[in-house]
């Protein structure tokens, strides 16, 4: 009966996960990145093996559909397969590299942002546990069960009826959230929304790098804002995103930089002024370190 059951389960989870596949192709016909007419909610395509790409990773929730992928995020190293998920709780770089993919065989994301709203009043309806004592990082990988692939499905269905959008996607998405409180990545999550996570002072202090992206930030600084001491904010801080408050900040300035030569064509001394960097030519010599080419090799691509 229990392999009778599992046979079930399984043929479920490919069946929805082969659904949800062919969605996310009419959605992405071709390789790049693509927002839906839900808010938060997004698709990635990648056809090309051996590809890597530098993020800023707002709180979401990534769905690995299809194809395989490595990930660097939050001091740890994460081998991503097919059917499993990605969830990170806070504002932090990424790196990942493309492990398998191609234009008849392409890797597919489908990702949406976490709602801290809807976390917070599930958690008072379902009056989970919420420890003070947590010191894991902000990142979580596992595989999805049967339930959250077809509430995953159930999501990307609804976008290809956008009529229904305003009365069934935030049900949807507070079914992920639901079914990611209560599963194995339940645990990070509740502890970092949760009333009383020590948390919300490194999202503070998080808010006031991203507010002051311009200028240069010093320890103390940021240590006043979030109301600790500077050795206690560097360790919760390096727990969280896996660097120190500082080296968060020179990359969020740095993925500002490239956000400006990329979108808005800005040449590297105008993108240097407007992430505070006095020098060009340090700003320029960082960029490169991070990734891989030169502001101008960028901005001519």
């Amino acid at each position: 009966m229990k392999e009778e059951k599992n046979d079930s389960e399984s043929e479920r989870f490919n069946f929805a996960r082969d659904c949800l596949k062919a969605i996310l192709l009419r959605l992405a016909p071709r390789a790049g990145d693509f927002s839906t007419p839900i808010p938060g909610v997004g698709i990635a395509r990648r056809e090309t093996a051996g590809f890597s790409e530098h993020r800023f990773e707002r709180p979401l929730v990534s769905v690995l559909v299809n194809s395989l992928k490595k990930t660097f995020m939050g001091g740890g190293e994460y081998t991503m397969r097919a059917g499993q998920v990605l969830t990170v709780c806070a504002d932090m770089p990424s790196s990942s590299k493309i492990l398998e993919a191609s234009p008849e065989n392409p890797l597919l994301t489908f990702y949406f942002s976490l709602n801290q709203r809807i976390i917070k009043e599930s958690l008072v309806e379902i009056k989970l546990p919420v420890s003070e004592e947590w010191r894991g990082g902000g990142v979580s990988v596992a595989s999805a069960d049967t339930d959250f692939m077809e509430a995953i499905l159930r999501l990307a269905t609804i976008i290809e009826k956008p009529d229904q959008i305003p009365a069934r996607a935030e049900l949807a998405l507070r079914d992920l959230h639901l079914l990611l409180l209560l599963g194995p990545q339940g645990r990070v999550i509740r502890n970092f929304f949760g009333p009383g996570s020590f948390n919300n002072e490194i999202f503070a202090a998080i808010e006031y790098l991203r507010s002051n992206i311009d200028r240069v930030v010093c320890a103390k600084e940021l240590a006043r804002i979030a109301n600790m001491s500077e050795s206690t904010l560097y360790r919760y801080f390096k727990s969280l995103t896996g660097i120190s408050p500082l080296q968060y900040h020179k990359k969020l300035r740095l993925h500002e930089g490239r956000r400006l030569i990329l979108e808005n064509n800005e040449r590297a001394s105008i993108a240097a002024y407007k992430t505070g960097y006095e020098s060009v030519s340090q700003f320029s010599r960082e960029y490169k370190k991070l990734f891989g080419k030169s502001p101008r090799q960028s901005r001519k691509e």
